[in-house]
């Protein structure tokens, strides 16, 4: 692990990348336990989670 990515012999960021999709998929789930028993969270404030959470996840890095 260098600066945050996974590399292995092969140069190839296939360890990178199942790290951080199983971190974004946690958050993901996570997020489905906000909000009222009844109705959840409304999409507006799932949309603003998703891309303070999920999404400099998945972008960390993405200039590489």
């Amino acid at each position: 692990r260098y600066l945050g990515f996974y590399f292995n012999h092969q140069l190839n960021f296939y360890e990178y990348v199942q790290y951080y999709l199983t971190k974004a998929i946690s958050i993901v789930c996570a997020m489905g336990m906000l909000g009222n028993l009844l109705r959840g969270l409304f999409p507006e404030q799932k949309q603003l989670l998703y891309r303070l959470c999920v999404v400099p996840i998945m972008t960390y890095g993405f200039h590489l």
